[in-house]
């Protein structure tokens, strides 16, 4: 039969080959199955999980923000060149311009045959009027004429 001592001396084998696990066995009184022997502890772990997901919560709304100030600028960026085009229409043809951007390519004044704003649909083609006798181009974005609360940015500078 064993003793008491050897016993305790077989736990004490058990509880330091299982120092990893919850389920060790030991006669300590501080036995916690939330901290391991490394110092780490599950409410570490969750802190710092918690800590990331709020960083990731905190820094989403922003990169969505950057992305849509970058399409705004490329459509600023379209209708600044539709805007020369149909300048140097009129300057050489000496006529009014009402068209699209097609024609403006067909003509040689374009490099691409399409022009849409990169926040709308293939379809959001941009409107284009020039007046020979004024001098006056206007280049207006579909999404900002539709709804121009919700793209306040898509207009050029210059423009009314």
């Amino acid at each position: 039969m064993l003793s008491k001592k050897s016993i305790t001396d077989i736990r004490d084998r058990k509880a330091e080959h299982l120092s990893g696990s919850c389920f060790r066995v030991s006669n300590k009184a501080n036995n916690n199955c939330f901290h391991n022997d490394k110092g780490i502890s599950i409410y570490v772990i969750i802190s710092i999980v918690g800590l990331l997901a709020l960083a990731f919560i905190l820094i989403l709304p922003q990169a969505m923000d950057i992305q849509r100030r970058e399409k705004a600028e490329q459509c600023i960026s379209n209708m600044r060149e539709l805007d020369d085009a149909i300048r140097r229409y009129m300057a050489e043809r000496e006529e009014n311009f009402r068209g699209e951007a097609r024609d403006l390519n067909r003509t040689g004044y374009l490099r691409r045959p399409v022009y849409v704003c990169p926040s709308g649909t293939p379809e959001s083609h941009y409107f284009l009027e020039g007046n020979y006798e004024t001098f006056e181009v206007i280049v207006r974005c579909p999404l900002h004429q539709e709804n121009p609360e919700e793209f306040p940015d898509h207009r050029l500078p210059d423009a009314d």
